[in-house]
C-alpha cells in the first residue's frame, strides 16, 4: 500500500499528509488494511488531526470487515475507553476475535495479554466470556471464508 510506504518512510521520504491521502483513497475501494491504518493516524493524529472517535469509528469499520490488527485496536480502545465509552464485554469479544487470526502472531500476543487484563480485573464473569468467545469463535468461521475472497 502506497499509504503504508509514506507513513513508514520507505523507499520515501516521510510524509504523513501524503500517507493519509494514499489511505484514504484506498478505504474508498474498501481495502480493510488502509482502513485500520488510517484509524491509526487518526489516533495518533499524523498527517490528520488527531480525532479517536473518527480512530475508533474507522478501527470498527476495519474490524467488521475482518482485519484482526483492528479487531485488536477496537478492542483496545474499548478497554481504555479511548475515543469511546469503555465497554469490557464488547472489548473482550473483539480481542478474542483478533487473538484467533493465526495470520499476524505478534497481534495475537497483544490480543492475548489484553484479554489477560481483562480476566484478571473480575469483571466479567465466567459465563459471560465464554458467550463472547463463542461468538468470537463463531464470526472467526465466517471471516475465514471472507478473508480468502478479499485477499485475492
Amino acid at each position: 500500500n502506497v499509504g503504508y510506504t509514506y507513513a513508514n518512510g520507505e523507499g520515501v521520504k516521510r510524509d504523513d499528509e501524503e500517507a493519509v491521502r494514499w489511505y484514504r483513497r484506498a478505504k474508498e475501494a474498501r481495502n480493510r488494511n488502509a482502513i485500520n491504518n488510517l484509524g491509526f493516524m487518526y489516533e495518533k493524529g499524523r498527517g490528520v488531526q488527531k480525532d479517536k472517535e473518527m480512530a475508533v469509528a474507522l478501527y470498527r469499520e476495519a474490524a467488521e470487515m475482518g482485519n484482526p490488527n483492528a479487531q485488536r485496536n477496537l478492542g483496545v480502545c474499548l478497554m481504555k475507553g479511548d475515543g469511546v465509552k469503555k465497554d469490557l464485554e464488547e472489548a473482550y469479544y473483539w480481542l478474542y476475535l483478533a487473538s484467533l487470526s493465526p495470520k499476524a502472531e505478534d497481534n495475537q500476543k497483544m490480543a492475548r495479554l489484553h484479554l489477560r487484563t481483562i480476566k484478571n480485573s473480575g469483571k466479567l464473569s465466567a459465563s459471560q466470556m465464554q458467550k463472547l468467545e463463542n461468538q468470537a469463535k463463531k464470526q472467526y468461521e465466517i471471516e475465514k471464508d471472507w478473508s480468502v475472497v478479499q485477499d485475492c
